[in-house]
């Protein structure tokens, strides 16, 4: 199995594509350990490449032409917080993503 990673050091969050449960979430503690916050609500494919565009937006494609959208929220504490967080997706594309 292979693993594709966006590391976001801004928000001390990894995000990882997982084969099986969608974006596995991780979050930097202050140990400096990474610890396993839980999967990314909306996102059941595979995510095959993650980016992040000059705005900072965070996205995250499949093979199977899905793009997410991803939208991280966080908490007062600064940690995720995945029942707010949430992922768009406009399905097939058809033409250059906003902002590439």
């Amino acid at each position: 199995m292979s693993i594709r990673a966006l590391s976001l050091p801004a928000l001390l969050i990894l995000l990882a594509g997982d084969a099986i449960s969608g974006i596995a979430v991780f979050q930097k503690k202050a140990s400096a350990e990474w610890k396993h916050a839980g999967y990314f609500p909306g996102t059941p494919k595979q995510v095959w490449f993650f980016a992040e565009d000059k705005e900072g937006t965070i996205w995250g494609g499949t093979q199977d032409e899905v793009v997410y959208r991803l939208n991280p929220v966080l908490d007062k504490d600064g940690n995720i917080d995945l029942e707010k967080s949430h992922a768009e997706t406009n399905g097939w594309i058809t033409a250059p993503l906003p902002g590439w």
